[in-house]
Parts: structure tokens; sequence; C-alpha cells
């Protein structure tokens, strides 16, 4: 019986209050509402910014992040290798400076 592929991408997308790129809970405001695409696959971030994206592709993608108002914020090229299993934490950071910025970590 082969194997069916199963990559997936989640994180928080997050108000960065105080600067460090990284969520920190009680410190940082999660937001909700923020739609995260890749592909023809689209999440949308939840009341505690939390978001998951399944199912995806083999090799290099581009993550795609829209604010509420359908603008894009970014768009950022992220590797998911070939295993056939795998999942990527990847949260998304927002700040009133920059736009968003954001950190990978693999599990």
């Amino acid at each position: 019986v082969p194997m069916m592929a199963q990559r997936a991408i989640s994180g928080v997308v997050f108000l960065d209050l105080n600067g460090d790129g990284k969520y920190v809970d009680g410190v940082d405001r999660p937001l909700e509402g923020v739609q995260i695409i890749l592909g023809g696959i689209t999440a949308v971030s939840d009341v505690n910014g939390a978001y998951l994206l399944r199912n995806l592709p083999a090799g290099r993608v581009t993550l795609h992040i829209r604010y509420q108002n359908g603008v894009e914020a970014m768009a950022r090229e992220i590797d998911l290798g070939p295993n056939p299993i795998s999942e990527r934490s990847v949260d998304l950071a927002v700040n009133y400076i920059s736009g968003l910025s954001g950190s990978i970590e693999k599990k």
C-alpha cells in the first residue's frame, strides 16, 4: 500500500509587541483572520492566531500572507524537503514598522 504524503505547515500569526520575532504568550498579540496561502491551499488564522496548512507538495514552495483586507503582506519561500511526512512550524511576526517577519522550526 503506497503511503500518502503528509506535509504540513502550522504556526501563529501575531503582533510582535516586544520585537523579538518569537511568539511569547501573554506578551505578543495573536492576529485573527490573516490568510496564509500556499498554491491552492488557504488557511485563516483563528482567534489565537493559529493556522494549519496540510497536504502540501515536496520541495521549495512559496507561502503568501495576506491581511484581512486582501493586501499581500509578504511572501516567503520554504523548503519542505522530499520526505513524505514532515511538519514545519512557521510563526509569523507582524510589527508596526517592517510588516511581517518570521521564524521556521523543523519538527
